[in-house]
């Protein structure tokens, strides 16, 4: 019939329709991305130098059994502790302020980092402890250091009063010593030169004249 034949003849349309487009498949294979972007490869870490260990590896190496050994719950003729008198943590501390100092540093925390850790890497080229106490450790002897430190900077600065220089000091670290204790002594003077200035008239203050004054001086003065 007339109807058939023009069924048929959509049919065959479709199909030829269907059959002239690629199929999905064929597309996706065959088709090329205008950008392809390359896998992430994180950069390889830092490595350490090898030559250079860790205090933590320094104190467990062979042949440190001639040091003395530090342990926060001492024995006798065994172990000592930073606490403990005449155990030569003071005297070690105080020798790298002469070899190990080499800008003036009026005081420990302000010592960068690294040169602090090189410090504590000579005490423990000094000193030995177990190997599960390495903060412990390094706690205690930043708080012994910063104590001695501010001592020995102390009395290098009464020797400076005296007009003298400590021997063996530094030329670089004494010189730049002086820079900071004259500018902290200019600082002084003035705020005690200020202060006595308050403090004239039995801590009333400056005296200021005020225009009821000015004319009662001056009425004295013309009478």
């Amino acid at each position: 019939s007339e109807e058939a034949r023009h069924s048929a003849s959509r049919g065959g349309q479709g199909s030829s329709a269907s059959s002239s487009r690629p199929s999905g498949s064929s597309h996706e294979q065959n088709s090329v991305p205008a950008y392809v972007s390359a896998p992430y490869v994180p950069a390889p870490a830092a490595q350490e130098d090898p030559r250079v260990m860790s205090v933590q590896q320094l104190v467990q190496q062979p042949g440190r059994e001639h040091l003395p050994v530090l342990h926060p719950n001492p024995r006798p003729g065994h172990s000592t502790w930073f606490d403990k008198s005449s155990n030569g943590i003071s005297k070690s501390i105080n020798n790298m302020m002469y070899s190990m100092l080499h800008s003036g540093y009026l005081k420990w925390r302000v010592i960068p980092r690294e040169d602090r850790e090189l410090w504590f890497r000579q005490f423990a080229q000094e000193f030995t402890w177990e190997s599960g106490l390495p903060e412990t450790v390094r706690q205690k002897f930043n708080e012994k250091a910063m104590n001695s430190y501010t001592k020995q900077i102390n009395a290098w600065k009464t020797v400076r009063q005296k007009n003298k220089r400590p021997r063996y000091i530094n030329g670089t670290v004494w010189e730049q010593l002086i820079v900071h204790w004259e500018k902290d002594d200019t600082a002084a003077a003035s705020r005690k030169n200020s202060k006595n200035r308050k403090s004239d008239r039995g801590g009333k203050g400056m005296y200021v004249h005020n225009l009821g004054a000015c004319l009662c001086l001056l009425r004295r003065i013309t009478l």
